[in-house]
């Protein structure tokens, strides 16, 4: 998660204070499921949320890293607060196996249904 710096001091901002970026991943639920209703919520792509975090449409967003490095002079990143992994992620790899596999079954098929015509 990455905060504009203005953001930091409070007289330098008004309306966009109570404003949060959001992006609707999976991976991102956990850091709103407690969240106030006393905040808005701004859902965007992550790439996004940069314009919306620089234009100061929201207090803090999650931002990709390279939009955070190009920008880290205006923005402030926050410790220990992210959507990151540490080790593998089981899921996801799962979810690409399953579709590796059913992409090699379908082509071994098709190929093997081209070859039996010849």
């Amino acid at each position: 998660m990455v905060v504009n710096i203005p953001a930091l001091d409070n007289n330098r901002f008004s309306s966009w204070k109570d404003t949060i970026g959001r992006v609707a991943f999976m991976n991102c639920d956990p850091l709103f499921l407690q969240l106030s209703d006393n905040w808005n919520v701004l859902s965007a792509p992550p790439s996004w949320l940069t314009g919306h975090l620089l234009r100061r449409d929201c207090v803090i967003a999650p931002i990709p890293a390279a939009d955070y490095a190009k920008n880290s002079s205006e923005l402030v990143l926050l410790p220990d607060l992210g959507i990151c992994s540490k080790g593998e992620l089981v899921v996801c790899y799962y979810l690409v196996q399953r579709r590796w596999k059913r992409w090699i079954q379908y082509h071994y098929h098709q190929i093997h249904l081209h070859q039996s015509h010849c």
